[in-house]
């Protein structure tokens, strides 16, 4: 299973509307359905930009995605999407409170979520948080710069070609190691050098 979002076509029309979709396959990637939708708002305009997905106890799944406007060309806080039964059907947006862009997602354990962002905007840098998550209500526990504190990217109203243009650090992730150990991963330019950096975390729930 994957995520992924219904971009425009070069022409700027979008049949399908700025919808996240679910990416399926039952017989080990031979064939993939993209029927079902995990992302849908009443702002037709409304993309879930680089969403990730996570499982967290059997059946329980949960997506984040970096939340932008094109008729406005603003950021919007994250939004998490909940499923229950195996992905097929969603709860609404959940507006997370945090103005990351591309983001990354881990299940800790118990109602216990570990994000990671990349805040372009305002006090920037790659951050990264723990979460609870019971009731599917969103709970900020504590939070940590990882890197890049104080770099600035991005600018409210600029329009998105403009912005990657111009970006430096993004497409952050993580992966649980073992214990209370994390890798968080991104890539970086810096000295004019692209590079991907990783950060070994030691976080305990």
């Amino acid at each position: 299973m994957a995520v992924a979002p219904a971009y425009k076509r070069a022409d700027g029309s979008n049949p399908s509307g700025q919808i996240g979709m679910v990416v399926r396959s039952v017989d080990k990637g031979r064939t993939w359905d993209d029927s079902l939708v995990y992302f849908r708002t009443p702002a037709s305009d409304m993309t879930p930009l680089e969403a990730r997905i996570c499982e967290m106890q059997p059946g329980r799944l949960a997506v984040i995605v970096w939340a932008y406007d094109y008729a406005t060309d603003r950021h919007h806080p994250n939004d998490i999407a909940v499923s229950h039964d195996d992905g097929h059907t969603w709860s609404a947006p959940i507006n997370a409170g945090h103005m990351g862009q591309a983001s990354g997602i881990c299940w800790m354990c118990g109602d216990r979520l570990l994000t990671i962002h990349a805040h372009r905007a305002g006090d920037t840098g790659i951050y990264v948080r723990m979460t609870g998550f019971a009731g599917d209500e969103w709970r900020p526990i504590e939070e940590t710069v990882v890197w890049g504190k104080n770099r600035a990217q991005a600018r409210e109203g600029q329009p998105i070609t403009e912005m990657f243009a111009s970006l430096r650090f993004g497409q952050p992730s993580l992966t649980h190691l073992e214990g209370d150990e994390y890798l968080a991963t991104h890539w970086a330019i810096e000295e004019g050098q692209g590079r991907i950096r990783t950060h070994r975390l030691r976080i305990r729930a």
